[in-house]
């Protein structure tokens, strides 16, 4: 009996998934997965490109924000990045300067 491959799309939601759960302790269901697809490809969130087919964006889900790498060719999330990463903080500056929202920095040179 042979056994039923998957495909590069359905490994990519597995990975993601659990990348979710171990690195920010969310559970990314079926529900909140569409949603996060969804805020992507409406451009409720901007994001970061990276390539012609991936891209950086910030998703919310449960009130947690988390980093996401997303496939425009599969329609999926590849993996969710560490908030600890340096990459959180340049996506979340750029999205900041795209939507015109001034950063908080806590360096403040008055006083």
């Amino acid at each position: 009996m042979r056994k039923r491959r998957t495909t590069k799309g359905q490994r990519s939601r597995v990975h993601s998934k659990r990348r979710a759960l171990y690195r920010y302790g969310v559970v990314l269901n079926h529900e909140k997965y569409a949603a996060a697809i969804e805020d992507i490809r409406t451009n409720k969130n901007k994001g970061m490109k990276k390539s012609l087919n991936r891209s950086l964006h910030i998703i919310t889900v449960d009130g947690v924000e988390m980093l996401v790498v997303y496939d425009k060719r599969r329609k999926e999330l590849i993996t969710v990045l560490p908030e600890d990463s340096n990459l959180f903080n340049i996506v979340k500056e750029k999205t900041n300067a795209a939507n015109n929202i001034p950063s908080v920095s806590g360096n403040s040179d008055t006083g």
